[in-house]
């Protein structure tokens, strides 16, 4: 996720302390694709949203008013005290997982952000065009780069808690979608999916706030930010 103050750079979460640069030889479909029109039978999930790019998350003057630590705690924590090493709101949150799949992969979300999880996954489910081979969401830890330190524990002191501590964003096969990389494969089918239910796509981050694209991340944001006029 980009940093809590001002969107420069992202943090990740991969499998071992040994951060990798990877450069995968796939570029995704150049041109976005909206999710199909409905027949006037079937009915859109009431969570979708016609138009994602001009919800204020993704306004780089709207966006950082409620991407916040205080907001973020608020809405998925409870307005949990800040205590020693986050333990409060580490425990409100573990009180509220759950776990949705995704085109194969059961990740743990927050219960808050399930319905958006799910409808993704149930847009995506007939989806045969591509294979997630890794995808990580909930883990609580520090967002480096917005805290002071450069490590993970959140018993550091300028630890900073981002979106995956909340168990509100995902990362979509690391390798192939690496952090920095200007060349990844994410379909816009899912990025399409993603964002028509509320989720900001990284790999938007260096077009919209000029900060270094994440193509693999998605995180929920509507509901933080759906009071932001």
């Amino acid at each position: 996720e980009p940093t809590l103050f001002k969107p420069t750079t992202h943090s990740r979460v991969i499998p071992s302390p040994t951060r990798r640069m990877l450069t995968p030889t796939k570029r995704p479909t150049r041109k976005p694709t909206r999710l199909p029109s409905l027949t006037p039978t079937e009915k859109r999930n009431p969570l979708f949203i016609q138009d994602p790019l001009n919800q204020p998350y993704y306004n780089p003057s709207k966006a950082y008013l409620c991407y916040t630590p205080a907001k973020f705690i608020e809405v998925y924590a409870d307005d949990a005290p800040i205590n020693s090493c986050y333990k409060s709101i580490k425990s409100n949150v573990d009180a509220n997982l759950t776990s949705v799949d995704i085109l194969g992969k059961t990740i743990t979300v927050h219960k808050l952000a399930y319905p958006a999880f799910k409808a993704v996954a149930n847009e995506l489910k007939n989806f045969s065009g591509y294979k997630i081979k890794t995808a990580y969401a909930y883990v609580f830890r520090c967002n480096t780069a917005a805290s002071t330190g450069d490590s993970w524990d959140v018993c550091q002191p300028g630890c900073v808690i981002g979106s995956h501590a909340f168990g509100i964003a995902v990362d979509i096969n690391e390798d192939e979608n690496c952090f920095g990389c200007s060349t990844y494969t994410m379909p816009m089918k899912i990025v399409d999916a993603f964002e028509s239910y509320g989720f900001r796509w990284g790999g938007r981050y260096k077009s919209i706030f000029n900060s270094t694209i994440d193509a693999m991340h998605f995180e929920y944001m509507y509901d933080l930010c759906k009071d932001i006029k």
